[in-house]
């Protein structure tokens, strides 16, 4: 009856370390690329700030055509987006304003531009830069 015990007990020790070792190689990897699915998030939620700030920023113009930027706008701590001085470029129906943003969520950072024509109210051009 000893030698069974002893046998069943083996057997279940040498079943758990199997199965933890299963369980380490499957986790490892994911807890390796975690900090990368975190930058992701970041540069992410970033570039999601500053096109919610362009939003906020075309509408202010359709409200206020003189708008001239040069603000920033705080949404939490660490969440914001610097609005640099609006650039008038041509006149009349050929009139663009140019807007420039940085945003920043919690250090990550996006630099949208974005051209926009006042008279016919349409956005010409919108695309992310490295920097400004």
């Amino acid at each position: 009856m000893t030698n069974r015990g002893f046998l069943a007990l083996t057997v279940t020790v040498i079943l758990i370390v199997v199965f933890i070792l299963v369980v380490v190689v499957f986790i490892r990897p994911g807890l390796a690329t975690y900090p990368l699915i975190l930058i992701d998030q970041k540069n992410t939620r970033s570039k999601v700030l500053a096109q919610s700030c362009a939003d906020i920023v075309l509408l202010k113009i359709l409200v206020n055509p003189s708008y001239q930027g040069n603000e920033t706008l705080t949404f939490s701590e660490g969440e914001y987006c610097n609005i640099y001085p609006v650039e008038n470029v041509g006149s009349g129906s050929n009139q663009q304003k140019i807007i420039r943003i940085r945003a920043n969520f919690k250090d990550f950072f996006s630099y949208l531009k974005v051209i926009f024509s006042p008279s016919n109210k349409k956005i010409v051009s919108w695309q992310f830069e490295k920097s400004f």
